[in-house]
């Protein structure tokens, strides 16, 4: 049976551990996904913030554009690889219940990547400070889609003394090309599930967003949330959809703002 799962990833304000800021969305509903800050102390990635090329090159040069000063020289955790298309999270359950959910996919499933956005306003980033960008996204932001892929694989690895192992016997150098890029991967010592994409194009990241749910707190469903998973709120975590016909509903909708 055909199965789906809404993965809310990205930035937001639900921690300080996920950034606490919302992402940018532009008028023509394009976006900026903004990863969430890496460990430095357990990981091998050299991105920050400040080296990361923006999407949206007329309103930013660089991911820093779009978080204040205080973490625009931060590693990123670039998860889900967009590029790659991978995405993963810890094996053991009592660290997180997203690696039990993607144990539930199977070849041919798919997984959708939810974000929260606000519109962007280029006065409220002008001066990278955190209070005034938090101030202005207050209330503003709402849940979109900004990428998926079809299941190829679901796969476990342990990184330790900086080896990357696989749990199953066999594993064909395409897969390990696409997993080594992830950000579990580069970890140097962690234990994941991945989702591993098939690559049917050049990147797993929307053109432009998909809005499901209202503006501000509870995130209650819209029209197309209603559609796609019932008239239920989404603050963050997963969704699972199990109805075919608002799966492929969701997928030629993917597929238009691709």
């Amino acid at each position: 049976m055909l199965k789906a799962l809404l993965m809310h990833v990205a930035v937001d304000t639900s921690s300080k551990g996920t950034g606490g800021i919302n992402g940018p969305i532009f008028p023509d509903k394009s976006f900026e996904f903004i990863p969430i800050p890496e460990n430095p102390n357990n990981t091998t990635e050299t991105r920050t913030y400040s080296t990361l090329k923006a999407n949206n090159v007329k309103h930013g040069s660089f991911i820093s554009d779009f978080v204040p000063s205080d973490i625009q020289d931060y590693l990123v955790h670039f998860d889900p690889d967009f590029e790659n298309f991978t995405y993963a999270d810890p094996s053991d359950m009592k660290k997180s219940k997203r690696g039990g959910m993607l144990k539930k996919l199977s070849m041919g499933d798919y997984i959708f990547f939810v974000a929260s956005l606000v519109p962007f306003k280029k006065s409220a980033y002008a001066n990278s400070d955190r209070k005034e960008i938090c101030k202005y996204q207050k209330g503003k932001m709402a849940k979109y889609i900004i990428g998926y892929f079809e299941i190829k694989n679901i796969l476990q690895f342990e990184k330790t003394k900086n080896e990357l192992k696989p749990l199953d016997d066999t594993i064909p150098q395409s897969i390990l090309d696409q997993v080594k890029h992830n950000s579990h991967s580069k970890r140097n010592s962690d234990a994941f599930i991945v989702a591993i994409g098939k690559k049917d194009r050049e990147t797993a990241l929307l053109r432009k967003a998909i809005q499901i749910t209202s503006v501000g707190s509870p995130f209650r469903a819209n029209s197309i949330g209603k559609k796609i998973y019932g008239d239920v709120a989404y603050p963050r975590g997963f969704k699972i959809i199990r109805d075919e016909k608002n799966i492929h509903a969701l997928l030629r909708l993917a597929k238009n703002h691709s």
